[in-house]
């Protein structure tokens, strides 16, 4: 189970920001800095530990480390907020709009539709809208991701060889059918 990584990454909860609105929050602040960011990081990870953030012993200004299920990652925070506040390219913005791939297209939309609308300008009373960075548009794409697959069925396949050689486009029907017979008796048991 991933949920506390994930959670250590992109909670927006105001009590325990992830790593993501941490950068998105630096990257809006005049006086922000790469190394602003992780120094929050460690802040936040102190207030409120995650089992899978580590503030290293050397080096701690400049990177933090998370356990992930494939072991310890260390991510180098150097530029971390100059990188996010870079803009994605209309170009590159049409070539994924222009995908052949229906999810890509969709989280490409709904980035896309980025700052704040009209009522919530006048609300601000601000005529620019909010600035959306690059950490911004990547939360949002992964909220969208998320609520799809909530509202999805998770369906699992149990792949059967085909043969016992291992060579394509070749099917062995009796080992097959064997193997599928042995598949259904184990889900069914389990």
């Amino acid at each position: 189970d991933n949920g506390h990584i994930l959670e250590a990454i992109d909670s927006q909860d105001v009590r325990m920001l992830g790593i993501l609105p941490v950068l998105e929050e630096q990257s809006s602040l005049q006086t922000g800095s790469s190394e602003t960011f992780t120094e929050s990081c460690h802040r936040r990870f102190k207030t409120s530990p995650a089992g899978c953030y580590v503030e290293p012993r050397i080096a701690s200004k400049e990177h933090f480390e998370i356990f992930h299920s494939c072991g310890k990652v260390s991510y180098c925070t150097s530029k971390f907020r100059e990188k996010n506040m870079n803009a994605v390219l209309p170009e590159i913005q049409q070539l994924l709009l222009g995908s052949s791939s229906e999810i890509v297209r969709r989280i490409c939309g709904l980035s896309q539709g980025l700052g704040e609308d009209a009522q919530a300008l006048e609300q601000r009373g601000s005529a620019q809208p909010k600035r959306a960075y690059i950490a911004g548009q990547l939360l949002r794409s992964v909220n969208s991701l998320f609520a799809m697959l909530r509202a999805s069925k998770p369906r699992f396949v149990k792949c059967v060889k085909s043969n016992m050689t291992k060579q394509a486009l070749v099917m062995d029907k009796a080992s097959s059918t064997r193997r599928a017979e042995f598949n259904k008796r184990n889900s069914v048991e389990t």
